[in-house]
């Protein structure tokens, strides 16, 4: 299996692995930000701007990460982590601030997400998360179980 060129962080990709992330933001710049640094064709960016619609987009399509802003028009952050955590295959959530601390980053990985991010966004930072926070997902979900059968000779 080849595989892609590396983040700059460092990271490298296999090419036949995308990554869907959902950004959960009503803000244009922040949103453009991030299109600019996850360009490589192994991630995968949509956007939504509320609560609301992250929940319908959850429901049709599984994502590996989303990245929520504290305040959302219709909610915050922990309401969209309890979403993520009814879902069978949830993904990591990851939220992001201009206003990120301590208090923040402790509360959200005591309640169950996965990093914090502090806006406007530096490239190497997303990346580290982004790819942390993909891989956590993937070891989150149920094991797959298979059953032996013994096999007449």
């Amino acid at each position: 299996m080849m595989s892609s060129p590396s983040h700059p962080s460092g990271v490298s990709r296999d090419s036949d692995e995308t990554v869907r992330i959902l950004q959960i933001t009503g803000a244009d710049g922040d949103h453009a930000s991030l299109r600019g640094i996850l360009k490589l064709p192994c991630w995968q960016l949509h956007r939504v701007r509320s609560y609301r619609e992250a929940r319908i987009f959850l429901m049709e399509l599984p994502v590996a990460v989303v990245l929520s802003e504290v305040v959302l028009v219709d909610g915050d952050w922990k309401h969209v982590l309890q979403e993520t955590k009814r879902l069978p295959d949830g993904p990591a959530l990851v939220v992001s601030s201009r206003l990120a601390d301590e208090r923040l980053w402790a509360e959200v990985l005591n309640l169950g997400g996965h990093d914090v991010l502090l806006t406007p966004f530096e490239a190497a930072e997303v990346e580290r998360v982004v790819d942390s926070a993909s891989r956590a997902s993937i070891w989150r979900k149920p094991p797959v179980l298979f059953r032996h059968t013994a096999v007449a000779v």
